[in-house]
């Protein structure tokens, strides 16, 4: 009888979790590396324990519709009650991140926590309708339906043209929903908990005395290449919303503690803060976006230890098979005893932009050959030793102008076993997706 808990604090740089969230009991694995540089392809990885092109996640595709079993099934299969809320559009059920969990509570939801408001992701990922139709369809189940009509158009008039003010009726991105549901709730004894929290990514909106700025602050994919007008507003709002972060989810964490065996605590990637020349983390695998805090916390021990050796986010899965008595697969490896670990080149990818953001950058002006240059792939290692390149062409690119003749060797090695995934038609991007996008920088 086990119960587990996994958090992501979406978008929470390192630098930042250390200086806000050092109140964590337990492991704290200081270099950890996540597999890519956004949500969906790290969040596939953390339910996989497989690298994001070997289940054709990516900027062309960001469903979760491989073959092989996510851990959330598998421990469904077990008998295992699976319990998930994500705050993050990317992580949803239309993107078929649901898989495996029972009850699976998405944005819509957490932002209007009441019953009788019309759960838009729940009512997109089941409705066989496209364009015009489905618009007129979710009208008519908000005027029809079982729920608040005036509430429920709200939302979903937000939803349609990217106004993040008008989804919710809360004043954060859903992390105080999290830590209200799971006060009543009564747990299985045997129990899978996944939690996405956005109070960290753009926008930063914090509620008050955290938001300091007295407004919204947007970083857009246009920023991340132009530039913004005010460095220190931005990383300002930035502070705030990770400090509120740090505060909900105390919260959060101390309920979990007083019923869950296992607490893993994590961010999918961080955040650029105009390292660099850039912002955001839609572009490249710059340290700054791809290093993450990681702790895990042995609620019956809580004590605290500092691992210096190199892990991913692949590892997060084999961890919870081990955890729950499971054999070990896929790649990765099991966190829990780190007397055991043993060091190993490690890898993220960068796949490009969504089909949206160089739709936006196209708009802002750039040339094809400019935005193409933002589509090249990339590769980072990341050395079992601590050292980190990232690769273009067949090039070190970062840190630039260093060569060091194995580390080629050593990036073939390991990437000449992965299956990459063939993804033959890009997503279709509907104006629902299109308007989550935005309000989420990625456009």
């Amino acid at each position: 009888m086990v119960k587990i808990a996994v958090v992501v604090l979406d978008t929470l740089r390192k630098d930042r979790f250390d200086e806000f969230f050092n109140w964590i009991p337990g492991c704290h694995f200081n270099a950890a590396y996540s597999t890519a540089n956004w949500t969906a392809p790290a969040h596939a990885s953390i339910f996989t324990g497989l690298y994001p092109r070997e289940v054709g996640v990516s900027a062309k595709s960001r469903s979760l519709t491989c073959p092989e079993q996510t851990v959330a099934e598998t421990l469904s299969n077990q008998g295992y009650d699976t319990i998930a809320y994500s705050a993050n559009h990317n992580a949803s059920a239309e993107n078929n991140f649901d898989r495996g969990f029972n009850d699976f509570t998405g944005p819509s939801a957490l932002l209007n926590p009441d019953d009788h408001v019309l759960d838009f992701e729940q009512f997109l990922s089941n409705s066989d309708k496209k364009g015009v139709t489905l618009y007129w369809k979710a009208v008519h189940e908000c005027i029809f339906g079982k729920y608040d009509t005036i509430q429920s158009l709200k939302c979903g008039l937000g939803k349609a043209i990217g106004n993040k003010a008008l989804q919710k009726n809360i004043n954060d991105d859903g992390a105080s929903v999290v830590a209200s549901e799971i006060t009543d709730r009564n747990w299985a004894e045997d129990t899978l908990f996944f939690a996405n929290l956005m109070e960290a990514h753009t926008p930063y909106d914090p509620p008050e005395p955290y938001n300091r700025i007295g407004e919204a602050v947007e970083v857009t994919v246009a920023d991340t290449f132009t530039g913004v007008d005010d460095v220190s507003r931005i990383q300002e709002a930035y502070d705030g919303a990770a400090e509120y972060l740090s505060e909900i989810y105390k919260e959060i964490f101390n309920e979990l503690a007083t019923e869950f065996d296992y607490i893993i605590t994590l961010s999918d990637h961080g955040e650029l803060l105009g390292e660099h020349g850039y912002w955001n983390h839609t572009y490249g695998l710059y340290p700054e976006v791809t290093h993450v805090p990681l702790v895990i916390t042995n609620t019956d021990e809580r004590q605290n230890q500092i691992v210096e050796t190199p892990v991913s986010l692949l590892d997060i899965y084999q961890t919870i098979r081990d955890i729950a008595g499971l054999d070990q697969q896929r790649r990765g490896q099991s966190l829990i005893n780190v007397d055991s670990l043993k060091p190993s080149d490690l890898l993220a990818e960068y796949r490009g932009l969504i089909s949206i953001a160089r739709e936006r950058l196209f708009n802002t002006g750039y040339s094809d050959s400019e935005v193409q240059k933002y589509q090249k792939s990339m590769d980072a290692l990341i050395g079992a030793e601590g050292g980190y390149w990232v690769f273009q062409d067949e090039q070190i690119v970062f840190p630039e102008d260093i060569s060091e003749t194995d580390v080629f060797d050593r990036l073939k090695i390991l990437t000449e076993d992965l299956d990459e995934v063939q993804i033959d038609k890009e997503d279709e991007v509907s104006e629902q997706v299109r308007s989550q996008l935005e309000d989420l920088g990625y456009a």
